[in-house]
């Protein structure tokens, strides 16, 4: 499996600005009376972003995909966050999310995903749009990264992470930088990944939590430290 070393390539600026960005968030969640963990989540992903230096989308776009770079650069790209909480431990929340098979009958109707191999796969949202997703950084029961290829309709790059929370649950973060669509596609699918792409996200998670809790987690094995 691929993995990304996390060697910091951001440059002083966007270490600062993000690093900002992460207090606004977080000042936001302390005041918030709703969304408090939404933001909560976001604040703790770029004052991270901010500590480290280190960001997975800029590493892969970073690297010669020039079209994800220019779709998600300044400030065209459109970052969402989201977070559930699921009470199994990150090994087996991983192990679900991994075999795309089990994660794909989870999902909401309207999303739909193919596996074409081991780090390929083909979504589509109904009739509407369909891009082929390749993971760029695999951590076992921590983290998966990814980020679409040339031709599909939506551009996009993010991650989903494990964290342990507590004995035997796991605190579930998406990070997705997108595109909204435009183009061919036309108005409505652009609204439909503006306001709405929050709403598919959180159904999907809820699908997902949904799912794991209720599954039986034959492929889950602890992964050796």
């Amino acid at each position: 499996m691929a993995n990304t070393t996390m060697t910091p390539n951001l440059d002083r600026t966007e270490r600062i600005v993000t690093a900002l960005a992460g207090g606004v968030a977080l000042a936001a969640a302390a005041r918030a009376s709703r969304g408090r963990i939404p933001l909560a989540a976001a604040s703790a992903a770029l004052l991270a972003r901010a500590a480290t230096g280190y960001c997975p989308i800029v590493a892969r776009t970073r690297n010669g995909d020039s079209e994800t770079r220019r779709r998600l650069g300044g400030a065209r790209g459109a970052h969402l966050q989201a977070q559930t909480r699921i009470d199994r431990p990150p090994h087996e929340v991983y192990a679900f999310w991994r075999d795309l098979g089990r994660l794909s009958a989870a999902l909401p109707r309207l999303v739909s995903a193919v596996e074409l191999d081991a780090m390929r796969s083909e979504w589509s949202l109904g009739d509407r749009a369909r891009w082929t997703a390749e993971i760029i950084n695999d951590e076992p029961g921590r983290v998966i990264g990814w980020q679409t290829l040339s031709g599909s309709d939506i551009v996009s790059a993010g991650s989903v992470r494990f964290n342990e929370a507590g004995s035997n649950a796991t605190d579930l973060l998406v990070h997705m930088q997108y595109s909204p669509p435009f183009g061919r596609l036309g108005a409505s699918l652009a609204e439909l990944f503006g306001k709405g792409a929050n709403d598919i996200v959180e159904e999907s998670l809820a699908a997902a939590k949904r799912a794991i809790e209720s599954s039986t987690p034959q492929l889950a094995t602890e992964p050796s430290r």
